[in-house]
């Protein structure tokens, strides 16, 4: 089996903590975005604040591994899958791919709990943290061995993903099998207890960031409105309607911007964006410059990030551009208005309409003292309430069932 060698023959981790909680973290395949970003981040402050000893299991061998390797925390690779898929378009195709898609989260679910049992014992574990809405085997290995569980509802999941399910009344089997749902905004928790999550069993836990790699916005004189949005390129994120705000920007305004699109993903998405910039003539102003690992730390170059979400269940790269004193301008969606105030440390605008997006850029250029002020409180305010050490300090809490 692809990685089973590699898993067999791996280094013995530091297991001198065994008289502290061990947590066993559940995550999926996705090494690149906020979910795993986060986890990675809460798990080292957590070790470090509160003595967790954290045991991570990944579904393939992917940049997590490495990070936890590099960080001395036992890591393994079990081979789960989502419980969902993306619907498409087509019936033949979108059967074919449902079929294979099945039989490999079928199989995946069953040798994934075989393996984490031959991998951990799992008579030591403590409490087990799956990472993500859309696994269920953390469930699965909770009822069966009677191991408490917590469930990370990082997003909207169908609503930000159009995302379809091949377990019937999952909701249900959450309920039965969740001590505790972490939804890291009130938007994500309301969604979720509309669709019958146990509200009782639910609590509001918002992400922390790491401030120490966050590059803090160059102040000289700006010959040029620099601008950035990052994520994944598709659809729900919203770059290409950035692309047509910045596209209807009056002459003497548009000469003097320059958009950089960051992330990627959707090759599809990607064509229409590169499509809509040929045809609108603004190569010299908008670039796709492909994912980046190192964002943070080029955030310094930039003024404005945006954030065109249709449904953003937090907004991690919202509270890295103000940590990092950008000025930025949100999407009225999903958790934006929880973590931006519209007019005092950043701009909200009405979701698809590129139009209204289009006049706040226009208000900040032409009110560049704002980008100042407004970084300086976005700042201050991710200082007061969007850290790592307050994130990992209430998760710690619910770990130990303290009131938040």
């Amino acid at each position: 089996m692809k990685g089973e060698k590699q898993l067999l023959d791996k280094k013995n981790f530091n297991c001198g903590m065994s008289g502290f909680m061990k947590v066993l973290y559940i995550t999926d395949e996705d090494d690149k975005f906020g979910a795993p970003k986060s986890m990675i981040e809460m798990i080292i402050t957590l070790r470090e604040n509160y003595g967790i000893y954290p045991i991570v299991v990944t579904s393939k061998i992917n940049n997590i591994n490495k990070i936890c390797d590099k960080n001395n925390i036992e890591n393994y690779v079990t081979f789960h899958r989502k419980f969902t898929y993306i619907k498409s378009k087509n019936k033949i195709i979108n059967f074919i791919k449902y079929m294979i898609r099945y039989i490999r989260y079928k199989y995946g679910n069953f040798i994934a709990p075989i393996l984490i049992n031959r991998y951990i014992d799992l008579s030591k574990i403590d409490l087990i943290h799956t990472n993500i809405s859309v696994i269920d085997v953390g469930s699965i290995i909770s009822r069966k061995y009677n191991i408490r569980h917590v469930h990370h509802i990082r997003e909207f999941g169908d609503k930000d993903f159009n995302l379809k399910s091949y377990r019937k009344n999952y909701i249900r089997f959450f309920n039965k099998t969740t001590d505790t749902f972490i939804t890291i905004s009130n938007a994500v928790k309301k969604y979720w207890i509309n669709k019958g999550l146990d509200i009782k069993k639910t609590v509001v836990v918002y992400n922390g960031i790491y401030l120490d790699d966050i590059s803090i916005r160059d102040k000289k004189a700006m010959d040029k409105l620099k601008i950035v949005i990052s994520g994944s390129i598709q659809e729900g994120k919203g770059q290409l309607e950035l692309v047509k705000a910045v596209s209807i920007l009056p002459k003497e305004i548009l000469s003097n911007i320059k958009l950089d699109i960051i992330g990627s993903g959707s090759e599809e998405y990607e064509n229409k964006i590169i499509k809509l910039i040929d045809e609108n003539g603004i190569k010299d102003n908008v670039k796709l410059l492909g994912y980046h690992d190192d964002l943070r730390s080029k955030l310094s170059d930039y003024d404005v990030g945006v954030v065109c979400s249709r449904s953003e269940g937090f907004g991690r790269v919202t509270v890295e551009y103000m940590a990092s004193k950008l000025c930025v301008i949100v999407s009225n969606t999903g958790a934006n208005s929880e973590i931006v105030e519209d007019g005092k440390d950043g701009l909200i605008y009405k979701y698809g309409d590129y139009k209204d997006l289009a006049s706040k850029i226009e208000y900040i250029y032409r009110n560049m003292n704002l980008i100042t002020e407004f970084g300086e409180k976005a700042r201050k305010k991710i200082l007061n309430a969007f850290t790592t050490e307050i994130n990992s300090r209430n998760i710690y809490k619910v770990y130990t069932n303290e009131k938040l």
